[in-house]
């Protein structure tokens, strides 16, 4: 049974919940990862390891295979993160959208006490504080958005598409930051890891480029591990 504070999630048309964690496991999660995850938020683990909401479009993750998303995967510096040159590096993501903007906390602030939410944008990772910890989180940000997402092109992205699975993402092609039209005809579904890798790409790209410069157009490749990159070339 979900505690008091969590329980307006079963409220809610369309969500998908998972057994929580056992006390045990939930409260050995913080340093398994080396976060001090905050107590509400074990809470949260204890009642449900991850939700998806709004068909897949709003996630909170989980820990270990029995979750969607697993918080160790997720976070590890070899799975996406590289590909941001360290601009994500010092948050630890718990959630998201299906559109790979992230919920987080700051590693450093969260193990000096300070459970501050940040949402990260999915094209620059330009962080927002938006709560004050997990549980404001969750009652002002999440919940809102798991009944109907604040973006109308969220929903006729659904409309049309249809539910994302755990791993995978949607994404304009080509992406607004290289100048794409935020068109829904332009929006596709990538595994969420590609998505997020070459959103990187593109972003320290785009960033890197000399002010007199201008894209000439995009290569792609596969790098070392098998990846596939984006490389803007300039003209």
């Amino acid at each position: 049974m979900f505690a008091g504070r969590f329980q307006k999630l079963f409220t809610i048309e369309d969500v998908v919940t998972r057994s929580g964690l056992d006390a045990t496991l939930a409260d050995a999660v913080g340093p398994l990862l080396d976060v001090a995850l905050p107590v509400d938020h074990l809470d949260f683990l204890k009642c449900t390891n991850g939700v998806e909401a709004y068909g897949g479009y709003v996630r909170l993750f989980g820990f270990g295979p029995q979750s969607a998303v697993d918080f160790a995967q997720w976070n590890s510096e070899n799975f996406w993160k590289f590909a941001w040159a360290g601009r994500v590096t010092p948050y630890f993501c718990f959630g998201e959208t299906g559109w790979g903007d992230q919920f987080a906390y700051d590693i450093g602030q969260l193990n000096a006490g300070d459970p501050s939410v940040y949402f990260i944008e999915g094209l620059a990772m330009q962080p927002k504080k938006i709560a004050a910890d997990f549980s404001e989180f969750f009652a002002s940000e999440f919940l809102p958005i798991c009944r109907l997402p604040y973006d109308e092109m969220t929903v006729a992205v659904r409309r049309t598409i249809g539910d994302l699975l755990p791993g995978e993402h949607v994404a304009y092609s080509p992406s607004p930051i290289v100048g794409g039209t935020e068109l829904i005809e332009n929006v596709v579904k990538l595994a969420s890891r590609s998505a997020m890798i070459i959103a990187g790409d593109l972003a320290l790209g785009v960033d890197a480029l000399h002010a007199d410069a201008s894209i000439s157009h995009l290569e792609q490749y596969n790098d070392a591990d098998g990846c596939m990159r984006i490389k803007i070339v300039a003209r």
